[in-house]
């Protein structure tokens, strides 16, 4: 089995974990973006709460 312990990083204890991580980074940022456009109903950079609420009432 793969080493695991002080020294030894996680992400690199078994193999394809770096790969599987990068991929759902993209995916909530990809996500998170498509948020961002939609939920911005004022145009201020941020979404706060009743931008976000609206959004998923919508």
């Amino acid at each position: 089995m793969f080493r695991e312990g002080p020294g030894v990083c996680r992400e690199y204890a078994y193999p394809g974990r770096a790969e599987i991580r990068a991929r759902v980074e993209t995916l909530l940022m990809g996500w998170w973006a498509a948020l961002l456009e939609v939920g911005d109903t004022n145009g201020d950079g941020p979404i706060d709460m009743g931008e976000l609420l609206a959004t998923a009432d919508g």
